[in-house]
């Protein structure tokens, strides 16, 4: 019986110390480059046209930097539709800057997905890989982006 509440704790001490560093990990404050960031390589914002006409009826929200299957940074996202008719034909482009930056500075990086049609009230989520010379650990954290949002008709 001793020998199994001791085997018993130290699995339970084990499991709680791997969960502890694999959330310090996670939640780190990764290090800001002071270096100049190269000019931002936008994705084809040759698709982006004209302003939606509802772009005042969609958010986007829930705005992570992630690292997908393959280990590659991939902005994540959630497109909501708050208007009551169906909007298609919906280009999103999501300048992300640092919070501390002014508008005018040049974005980090500038992601464009299509999204080609969104229910009345309805949200999805939507993940875009980034450009492969943007790395998580060189990026603030997510509470140090503001992503600038500009809702368009895609071509």
């Amino acid at each position: 019986m001793l020998s199994f509440a001791v085997a018993t704790g130290l699995l339970l001490g084990t499991v709680t110390l791997l969960q502890y560093v694999r959330t310090n990990r996670d939640t780190r404050t990764p290090a800001v480059s002071t270096q100049p960031r190269p000019a931002p390589r936008g994705a084809s914002t040759d698709t982006v046209a004209a302003e939606h006409p509802f772009a005042r009826s969609v958010e986007v929200a829930g705005v992570r930097i992630t690292a997908g299957l393959n280990h590659k940074p991939q902005l994540q996202y959630i497109v909501v539709n708050h208007s009551s008719k169906e909007l298609t034909g919906l280009g999103i482009r999501v300048a992300m800057r640092s919070a501390s930056d002014p508008s005018s500075a040049p974005p980090i990086f500038t992601v464009f997905s299509k999204v080609p049609a969104l229910g009345a009230y309805q949200s999805r989520e939507i993940r875009t890989e980034l450009d492969s010379d943007v790395r998580i650990s060189s990026l603030p954290d997510w509470q140090s982006l503001r992503p600038d949002v500009v809702v368009s008709g895609a071509k």
